[in-house]
């Protein structure tokens, strides 16, 4: 029993967990990629340029827009602009 739940919960026993609650640098570490990836998610995106960029390299792009009207839209309703239309 006693290896099954180390497998089981390896993750977890790997951040250092004590309690409820995780250690502070992973606490942190955490925090710091949210606030980068919110960053990324928020600032502007060039995709014809990134094409040029990924084009430069052999690779062929095909650069697509979404049918949502803006980014906040898409971003607070992602499943209302799939395909399944």
């Amino acid at each position: 029993m006693g290896n099954r739940f180390v497998a089981l919960h390896r993750p977890a026993l790997r951040l250092g967990r004590a309690g409820g609650s995780l250690p502070t640098q992973a606490w942190l570490d955490f925090k710091s990629a949210h606030a980068a990836a919110r960053d990324a998610v928020n600032c502007a995106f060039d995709a014809e340029q990134l094409a040029v960029e990924i084009g430069t390299l052999g690779a062929r792009v095909a650069v697509v827009d979404s049918a949502a009207p803006d980014r906040r839209t898409f971003l607070l309703r992602p499943r209302s602009w799939t395909s399944s239309r």
